[in-house]
């Protein structure tokens, strides 16, 4: 009950009790009638779940979810539990009508004794797709329910990604397919890795494929503004010319924050100083090498963790930890060595990296100063 609603601290009266009966059958929302008795909508809320009752026996058979009978249509059984001397509803739309009649046989459809992928593909007939299918069998427009498939009962839900690039337009000649008709041999990839919900800050991470060097760097908000004021900083370090023969071909996901790639392919002077391409939906392995760094990023940083308190300092830390990791793909080299051969100290001066010593490389939370 609301405390800041002024004389709403008494209990509900019968006539508020009939106005919520009155509203519920019209469909009226929780808010709106707890709006009009000056009361919250969690009183209403309870007040509906402490007294509501079950009203199954006008349903009739049609409306039973709980009656997997095969017989349910056609059954015209009365008082097959015995129970009730004088009954008069159907067995067939009674909760208990599987578990009492003898007769019971429960219906199973015979298709989903395969994958769904199966199913659509030995009958094109159907004309409809995998995601379709499973989406149907979601919303219970099929009397299969989820428990008939072999696995997706031990499946999580997916989470709803709500962030993605709405406007399409922009992955005309970005796409993965694109990109890879250019055959590079070494580009940059770009993802960003989220706080915990403590904090908007997030990570704006790259990874060179061919040096394995990773870099990081602090957003206060994960936009595309905060994204394109990462470039120009960087730009303004390199140069253009060096931006440019660094980050020539940038790969990376559907994330909003990357949904504007002009402004982030052009820099302050007007010239355009790199090419983004994205990967297909849901194929984060297409940026393989980033993700296998974003799991040496998470030893430091674990899922949780909030970065309120963390600064570009703690950031560079982490970064020079793990860029003085020694890579069985570089032959036991570590990345900071070989950027120092490929893209020379001035790059990496620009980069604010410093080689860590062996013996003293730690991926472990211990590594920054704050304990989240």
């Amino acid at each position: 009950m609301s405390k800041y609603i002024p004389g709403n601290q008494k209990h509900l009266t019968l006539e508020d009790r009939i106005y919520i009966e009155n509203e519920l059958n019209r469909g009226t929302t929780f808010k709106d009638i707890a709006k009009f008795l000056c009361k919250g909508p969690t009183t209403i809320s309870k007040e509906v779940k402490a007294h509501r009752i079950s009203d199954w026996y006008h349903k009739g058979t049609f409306y039973n979810a709980k009656n997997f009978c095969v017989h349910r249509y056609h059954c015209r059984k009365t008082n097959a539990c015995g129970k009730i001397i004088l009954c008069g509803v159907k067995c067939s739309s009674c909760p208990t009508c599987n578990q009492t009649c003898r007769d019971f046989e429960k219906e199973r459809c015979s298709r989903l004794d395969k994958a769904p992928y199966q199913i659509v593909t030995n009958h094109p007939e159907l004309e409809l797709s995998v995601r379709t299918l499973y989406s149907y069998l979601d919303q219970g427009l099929f009397t299969a329910r989820d428990v008939d498939l072999k696995r997706k009962v031990k499946f999580k839900p997916h989470k709803c990604h709500k962030t993605q690039i709405s406007n399409r337009t922009v992955f005309i000649n970005r796409t993965y397919q694109d990109f890879q008709t250019l055959h590079l041999e070494s580009f940059t990839e770009m993802d960003t890795v989220h706080s915990s919900r403590d904090s908007k800050k997030t990570l704006l991470t790259f990874f060179f494929t061919k040096e394995k060097l990773f870099l990081t760097f602090l957003m206060n908000r994960c936009t595309e503004g905060a994204v394109r004021l990462i470039l120009d900083r960087l730009e303004k370090h390199l140069g253009t010319y060096g931006f440019i023969s660094t980050f020539e071909h940038i790969l990376t996901d559907r994330g909003t924050e990357f949904g504007d790639p002009e402004a982030l392919e052009t820099g302050a002077n007007g010239i355009q100083r790199t090419s983004i391409y994205y990967c297909d939906p849901m194929h984060s392995g297409q940026k393989g090498g980033l993700e296998q760094a974003h799991t040496m990023l998470r030893m430091v940083l674990p899922k949780g963790t909030s970065f309120e308190f963390l600064t570009q300092w703690d950031v560079n830390l982490i970064v020079n930890h793990i860029n003085s990791t020694p890579r069985e793909s570089l032959g036991g080299r570590t990345p900071y060595s070989v950027v120092l051969e490929t893209l020379g100290e001035e790059v990496l001066n620009a980069f604010q990296l410093r080689p860590i010593a062996p013996d003293e490389v730690n991926l472990t939370p211990k590594l920054i100063r704050f304990n989240s």
